[in-house]
């Protein structure tokens, strides 16, 4: 959850969920230049997941994750709406662009496997009709969803498949009044990440980073290496198939 505590223009967020959290020290990219070194020994020992009920790294069972949209309070066609869905464009080509790269120089990508993960988008009162199942991930806007500055939340449950548990849905909300644009991306981008099983960064700037300043909403923050590198962890199973 991203609670605003309002210094000047400064918005700190607070997991509000009741799965276990930590998180993240990861490395900026971005899909359209250079990217920071590979993820290294020396930096994974600091990477936290959320706990699904069984310990385990919280993980969907499923590589399809269908999301509706549900404008709300906003047009389908608003601006508004629109910055979520390229949020959820940007974590799409993210991990194609890191299951192709060659972490340990033997020529070959590491993680061609994580390119399974795939996000089918409806927008309610657009296309929500040709998707009859459940959607995994659920995406709500509002003006203002509570009181003290809470901007936004994702809630995940969990279902036992096997002797384990997976993330069987999450629900993300919104309150969006007073963002810019690209703050809205920003934001959808980083509770889509919670979505996704991942907790917050203590590394300033990065998308999962625990604050949020209005004032420097200048710039999408796409996912990091290290956010990427964290999926390899809790959805290993997709290299096997096996849950």
């Amino acid at each position: 959850m991203w609670q605003s505590n309002e210094v000047g223009d400064r918005y700190v967020e607070q997991r509000l969920s009741s799965a276990k959290c930590a998180f993240i020290i990861l490395l900026a990219i971005s899909p359209t230049i250079a990217y920071a070194k590979p993820p290294s020994e020396e930096v994974t020992p600091t990477q936290n997941l959320i706990e699904s009920p069984d310990g385990r790294a919280a993980a969907w069972d499923h590589a399809n994750i269908t999301i509706l949209i549900k404008p709300n309070v906003y047009s389908p066609d608003s601006p508004e709406v629109a910055a979520g869905r390229r949020a959820l464009d940007h974590w799409k080509t993210s991990i194609a662009w890191f299951s192709t790269q060659d972490w340990d120089g033997d020529y070959e990508s590491d993680y061609r496997w994580l390119n399974k993960i795939d996000f089918l988008v409806y927008v309610q009162g657009v296309n929500d009709t040709y998707w009859t199942d459940p959607f995994d991930v659920t995406i709500t806007y509002y003006y203002k969803i509570a009181p003290g500055y809470i901007l936004g939340y994702a809630s995940p449950s969990f279902k036992e498949v096997d002797g384990y548990y997976a993330i069987q849905s999450v629900e993300i909300v919104l309150g969006v009044k007073g963002l810019s644009i690209i703050g809205i991306e920003n934001l959808v981008a980083h509770e889509f990440g919670h979505a996704l099983g991942l907790e917050h960064s203590n590394k300033k700037g990065d998308l999962m980073y625990s604050s949020f300043d209005m004032k420097e909403e200048k710039n999408i923050v796409p996912p990091s290496t290290l956010n990427l590198y964290a999926l390899t962890i809790s959805h290993g199973w997709m290299q096997t198939g096996n849950f």
